[in-house]
């Protein structure tokens, strides 16, 4: 059950070279679902099938259940264009982790995090329930590591219609770049200048640290910084809200466990590899 989960290669196949430009070629990747797959679908909500998935506990926010069609047609089709470049590639998505069991999942992570292949973390469809009421806020978001080092990413917006070469409406990293935002080099997050009043600060937090903040002493594992910010915004998609950081809509992330592993690599990435911080209340 384990290896039709995972999809591994062959024991015999060869250890593939990553691609020349993987920054490109995982933006390459997400534009082709967008056109392929999201924009035709997009036109044809009200088609759409609407279903629920078991979460095995790893989500607590209701919204975080629903998946739709869409959802695994973008994961089949990245995984098809995908493998044809990195054959002996590990991937490993969403929607089929979802659907693995609890030992399963435990498994694949140690794999991800020990095999000398390239692993490809697959969000294929950030924000379900934003594209399937016809908002702006969905993306794809891509994440290639090997042994658990972060070699490219990219959080790619798909409600955007610039070309491909302008990366646009993307934000991405590479080993041997940097951060970019719509192809700009991103000035570095620890360069710009915070508010010197506290309670003029900016961030986003998850939805159960904002329940917390309403009810202090509800959750006594979390911070009281009620009193301190004068907006502390719910994250509504990990995509959006990378973007909006790194442009300066925000100052800082937090993050409340449990954490989605499909989400959180290429913003994580986005974030601190330009100065940035992220903090996990968990402690992570």
């Amino acid at each position: 059950a384990l290896a039709q989960t995972a999809k591994p290669a062959p024991a015999a196949a060869a250890a593939a070279p990553m691609p020349k430009d993987p920054v490109k070629s995982l933006l390459s990747s997400a534009e082709k679902v967008r056109q392929q797959i999201l924009l035709p679908a997009s036109k044809a909500l009200h088609l759409i099938e609407v279903l629920k998935k078991d979460t095995d506990g790893q989500r607590n926010a209701e919204a975080k259940t629903v998946t739709i069609k869409t959802d695994q047609d973008c994961e089949v089709f990245i995984e098809k264009i995908v493998t044809v470049e990195m054959p002996n590639v590990m991937f490993l998505s969403e929607e089929m982790y979802g659907k693995a069991s609890a030992e399963e999942k435990r498994c694949l992570i140690r794999e991800a995090m020990t095999t000398t292949r390239p692993v490809l973390l697959v969000d294929p469809l950030d924000a379900t329930r934003d594209f399937r009421n016809g908002g702006d806020g969905y993306g794809v978001m891509l994440t290639l590591a090997v042994q658990g080092q972060v070699k490219a990413a990219i959080i790619r917006r798909c409600t955007d219609y610039s070309e491909l070469e302008s990366h646009g409406h993307a934000v991405t990293y590479g080993a041997d770049d940097t951060v970019r935002f719509d192809g700009q080099v991103l000035r570095p997050l620890n360069e710009r200048p915070l508010p010197e009043a506290p309670n003029q600060m900016r961030g986003y937090a998850g939805v159960e640290f904002i329940d917390a903040m309403r009810k202090p002493g509800s959750h006594p594992g979390y911070p009281d910084l009620s009193h301190r910010f004068d907006s502390i915004s719910d994250i509504w998609t990990c995509s959006k809200m990378t973007e909006d950081l790194l442009k300066g809509s925000h100052h800082f992330m937090i993050v409340t466990p449990p954490v989605d592993i499909f989400d959180y690599p290429a913003a994580a990435a986005a974030i601190t590899k330009s100065g940035g911080v992220v903090r996990f209340l968990d402690g992570a």
